[in-house]
Order: structure tokens, then sequence, then C-alpha cells
């Protein structure tokens, strides 16, 4: 297992150590929003093809939320991790009449943020 999927394994069990966060985005000479954002993008994708339970997907947004909450940046200027995580908040709770949030607001949210970031590298939308 290479270092950024044992951060996500983390992630999915509720909590990402911060040092291993730290020490990956050193060794990829990355910024911690790009790694945030790498593994937010991993997660929705996993999720909208249904290889990640929603379950999964929002304990590993959770954790990362965590660690974007002490970031050097605004957590809402973090894109796409910000809205995949908004998303994946969305399907915790039922409202607006829905009892299922998670085909009704979580999934749909997930498939338009893929699709712009689809077409930001050039590949076709879901």
């Amino acid at each position: 297992m290479d270092a950024l999927e044992r951060i996500i394994q983390q992630a999915r069990s509720g909590r990402i150590n911060r040092a291993d966060a730290e020490f990956f985005c050193s060794t990829e000479g990355i910024t911690p929003d790009d790694l945030y954002n790498r593994i937010a993008l991993i997660v929705a994708e996993r999720f909208y093809s249904g290889t990640l339970p929603y379950a999964d997907g929002d304990a590993a947004m959770n954790a990362l939320f965590v660690l974007m909450m002490d970031g050097e940046n605004p957590m809402e200027s973090v894109e796409p991790a910000w809205s995949i995580y908004l998303a994946f908040d969305a399907g915790e709770h039922p409202y607006g009449g829905s009892t299922n949030p998670v085909e009704s607001f979580t999934k749909p949210q997930i498939r338009n943020i893929l699709n712009d970031a689809q077409q930001i590298v050039g590949r076709e939308p879901r």
C-alpha cells in the first residue's frame, strides 16, 4: 500500500495522522491543500463508482475536515475538497422532505463536482 492510500485508509477510519499527511506533502512536494483535494477527489470517485460506501466516504471527509480547519487557507477556498465535504455532509440527515439524503443530495452533488473536475482536466463528464 502506498503512502497516499495509507492516508486514505486512515481517513476512512475517521482520523488522519497529521504527521503522515505533512510527511507525504513534504516528500511529494505538494501543499496541504493539494493533498486535501487529491484525497477528496479519490473519495468522491470511489463513492460515485460504488466502491466506497457512503459511511466510509463521510468518515473520510469528516477526518479531512479536521485537517482543513487547521490549514493556512480558509476551508471554503480549498476546492474541490470543500464542496465534496459539503456534499457528504448533506447526506448525514434527512431534510427537505427527502427520506434518503444520500441519493437526493450527496450523489447528485458528487456527480456535478466530478463532472466539473473532469472538464478542467479535459476528460469526458460522467
